[in-house]
């Protein structure tokens, strides 16, 4: 039961990941080539939680929580964590940049560019 405890602990906090829609935006933005937003380093994020900082790096509270108190054995799975976490972080701020932010109308996140060519061979 310990063991259950301690598994369940260690999944809770878990790495930030895109939903279904956010991916879409994102495949949609990276095949335009627009420009990432890096409000976070994952290589930064990464390096701290050498300490168990990273995730405080991030934001991430709890994980940090529980990174801080199973420290130095969190190190194995909170050094990836905090970078894919970074990472997500970015790409999230790239999408709200592009679709409701300063850069918007600049790339269409919501649309594929492959539904784009009719529309620009008829202009």
């Amino acid at each position: 039961m310990k063991r259950l405890a301690v598994v369940g602990l260690i999944a809770l906090p878990g790495c930030s990941s895109l939903n279904e829609v956010e991916q879409k935006q994102w495949e949609n933005l990276r095949a335009r080539d627009a420009p990432m937003i890096e409000r976070k380093s994952p290589a930064i994020a990464c390096a701290l939680n050498l300490f168990a900082a990273g995730d405080a790096y991030n934001g991430q509270w709890d994980a940090f929580a529980l990174d801080f108190l199973l420290w130095p054995v969190s190190i194995v799975w909170a050094m990836p964590q905090a970078a894919v976490t970074a990472d997500n972080i970015n790409k999230r701020a790239t999408i709200a940049h592009y679709t409701v932010g300063a850069g918007k109308g600049q790339y269409d996140a919501n649309t594929p560019p492959h539904l784009d060519a009719p529309r620009a061979a008829e202009e």
